[in-house]
């Protein structure tokens, strides 16, 4: 990343590592850093929602939920958000 800090695969899978550890704050900075690049994906939006649920920005979260239901409405990540919403 430091030679080439475009590089998306990367940034990607630098967001879902820092998730998994638990470093959600920098799992925040790659996920910027990946948006300011290209459209984020389905998966992009649902790790951006549950980041910003995680750091407790609960309008964050809500915005990132509204832009995966209204751009992928039929993705697996926009499933995963309704199932965890509940009924």
């Amino acid at each position: 990343l430091e030679k080439t800090p475009d590089m998306l695969p990367a940034l990607g899978g630098m967001v879902q590592l820092k998730m998994k550890r638990g470093e959600f704050a920098q799992a925040r900075d790659y996920l910027h850093r990946y948006t300011a690049l290209t459209p984020p994906s389905a998966d992009i939006l649902w790790a951006g929602y549950r980041i910003e649920k995680h750091l407790g920005n609960i309008q964050a979260a809500t915005d990132y939920a509204a832009r995966l239901q209204a751009d992928f409405p039929d993705s697996k990540p926009t499933a995963l958000l309704l199932r965890e919403a509940g009924p």
